[in-house]
């Protein structure tokens, strides 16, 4: 489940803001495309905690400043219209997945708890002629994979970096607490360069 807020400037009633953050808590997806200072008003309070809007001069452009992330896996640039903002990233789980001009966060990912968000900075990243342009296609059905992806095996660290000999321990977690009565797979792949 997915609810996407584009160029959002209505606040939040109080009611809505309450039930939008269990949702997200409780395992849904927030995608916010547009994230500037009409939508920052509109975003409900705890609902983004890892990162903060920050506003910008207007620009535009394509960048190739990708950060590594599943939604950016093969997309070696994406083009950005009308940034009107930045967005600050906190700590993780909260990450950068693209920066646009001055290398500022354009996009960037979020877990709350079971729950996902990506904002994107720049209007119009997803419209029609956008979806043409750079990588920007096959961005969006990643971003849409990863939001709606499963969200009941998580593997951490996810990536890292070890010395010879050295030995770094992976935490898998399961949660099926939704998902009585079914059988669920995955594959846990671990590569490395090691010959």
């Amino acid at each position: 489940h997915i609810m996407c807020v584009r160029h959002g400037w209505r606040e939040w009633t109080a009611a809505e803001a309450a039930v939008l953050r269990q949702w997200i808590r409780n395992g849904g997806s927030l995608l916010l495309d547009g994230y500037d200072r009409y939508v920052m008003s509109a975003i409900p309070e705890g609902i983004g905690d890892g990162f903060t809007f920050v506003p910008v001069s207007q620009s535009q452009g394509v960048t190739t400043a990708i950060h590594p992330h599943p939604v950016t896996a093969g997309i070696t640039s994406l083009s950005l219209d009308w940034i009107h903002s930045s967005l600050s990233v906190g700590a993780p789980p909260a990450t950068t997945l693209a920066d646009g001009p001055g290398n500022l966060p354009a996009i960037v990912a979020d877990e709350i708890r079971s729950g996902r968000v990506i904002a994107i900075s720049p209007l119009y990243t997803f419209d029609n002629a956008n979806l043409l342009e750079a990588d920007n296609r096959p961005f969006a059905l990643q971003v849409f994979d990863w939001l709606a992806g499963p969200r009941w095996l998580r593997a951490t660290p996810t990536e890292g970096v070890l010395a010879p000999g050295e030995t770094r321990d992976v935490t898998i977690d399961l949660d099926a607490t939704t998902r009585c009565g079914v059988t669920l797979q995955k594959t846990l792949t671990i590569t490395t360069n090691d010959p």
